[in-house]
């Protein structure tokens, strides 16, 4: 599977989201949801495309799988919603650590059709995330 991904701003946002076609598997609400497409993900959240029977605050575990010729990788993330709607959940990352902060970044670079302009991004957050796990 090919994904394709693309830097877009909102400056009401913290992070850049970037648009992906990937796909995860999502466990929430006592519901279990495979092969998920994604809307869009950003280094703190994630938008995921469907019909879900959850609400604002719920927790779950997002089964976020890599793309392209990194399709075998996957990570596991502990996640909460943010906001529903008729085309899907915005949920928020719970897993503020190094691995997945790493595994994020690996996903948009990997995809993205600018590497070097997404990386950039990743400079002010990394030393956010580092100062973090301090």
């Amino acid at each position: 599977m090919v994904t394709y991904v693309e830097k877009f701003r909102n400056d009401n946002r913290k992070y850049t989201r970037f648009h992906s076609n990937s796909s995860a598997d999502l466990y929430i609400a006592a519901h279990d949801y495979e092969q998920c497409q994604l809307k869009d993900l950003s280094m703190s959240g994630i938008f995921v495309r469907g019909k879900f029977v959850c609400k604002t605050q719920d927790s779950g575990v997002l089964d976020l799988h890599g793309a392209g010729e990194h399709y075998g990788l996957s990570m596991k993330l502990r996640v909460t919603v943010r906001r529903t709607s008729n085309d899907g959940v915005a949920l928020e990352l719970q897993d503020n650590n190094e691995e997945t902060h790493v595994f994020l970044q690996t996903m948009v670079l990997y995809c993205s059709n600018d590497p070097f302009a997404a990386a950039q991004e990743f400079v002010d957050v990394s030393s956010e995330v580092w100062s973090m796990l301090q």
